[in-house]
């Protein structure tokens, strides 16, 4: 049967020049920045720069809008290779923008003293990794609510190069199996209103629909996270929560209500995207 004449266009537009970027980088010794680690890895690796099934495979699950982190299994995030074998939420360049400058924060806070780091609704653990593999003096508790999720979890780690021993992995519904206290928790719930429709299809039709929506607008598991901090959080604690820009106010309220201090950071577009908190002294 003939493909349609849209695919054809779709093959020599889109994905026939990535070969060619290839080659060129291979040939011609041109500056590797121009073809990104995703796609040096599908098509130097994977293909072996050769239109072999494989590649028109992935083409083909490409146009239909599947995210490019899914066709290769992994995601890089603050350094580090993030799988996806489980299909968690993909880790956003948001979250890796404030989680670069909260490790920063701790570095400079606790300098060399222990500290306790709680990732909570962790998906594929990339959060946690990150914290691992950037600071020497912590150990990372990854709550995740997905069971499947754990084996994921537990392979970023490892193939990171990390220790297990560092890190324990819970299966817990937000705070219902989660029993230690913390210094430093990372919350980076599902807040996106179970009606909207400014979703885009690659992410609504791909990426797993209980890491992305939530109740109340978007707001109940970020309502229930910060209702329940308090008994989990160090006297010297601090967390952040990050949310839609748009929930902004009514997640500092649910902070300041609680009785903590907060402080809202921007994200590399200019958005509120996180709210930090902490005890009031």
């Amino acid at each position: 049967m003939q493909r349609p004449e849209r695919y054809e266009n779709f093959l020599h537009r889109v994905t026939f020049p990535l070969i060619g970027k290839l080659l060129e980088t291979k040939f011609l010794n041109l500056n590797s920045k121009q073809i990104s680690r995703e796609e040096r890895w599908l098509l130097e690796e994977k293909y072996a720069g050769k239109e072999t099934d494989a590649y028109k495979a992935d083409v083909e699950r490409l146009r239909q809008g599947e995210p490019l982190a899914y066709v290769i299994g992994w995601t890089p995030f603050l350094e580090q290779t993030i799988f996806l074998g489980s299909r968690p939420l993909i880790p956003r360049v948001e979250t890796e923008y404030w989680v670069e400058r909260a490790l920063e924060y701790i570095a400079r806070t606790y300098r060399d003293s222990p500290i306790t780091v709680l990732d909570i609704f962790a998906g594929s653990g990339a959060i946690g990794v990150a914290t691992l593999a950037k600071l020497s003096n912590v150990s990372v508790d990854f709550a995740e609510i997905e069971k499947e999720h754990i084996a994921t979890i537990k392979k970023n780690i490892i193939e990171n190069g990390l220790s297990l021993s560092k890190a324990r992995c819970i299966v817990s519904d937000v705070w219902s199996d989660v029993d230690g206290v913390y210094d430093v928790i990372f919350a980076n719930p599902p807040y996106i209103g179970t009606k909207s429709k400014n979703v885009a299809d690659s992410v609504k039709d791909f990426e797993p629909a209980r890491a992305l929506f939530a109740e109340k607008n978007g707001i109940a598991l970020i309502e229930s996270f910060v209702r329940g901090v308090d008994q989990h959080l160090s006297e010297r604690g601090v967390f952040w929560c990050e949310h839609d820009p748009e929930q902004t106010e009514e997640v500092v309220s649910l902070i300041e209500n609680e009785g903590f201090l907060s402080n809202v950071w921007i994200d590399q577009y200019g958005n509120q995207r996180v709210t930090v908190g902490r005890r009031s002294v």
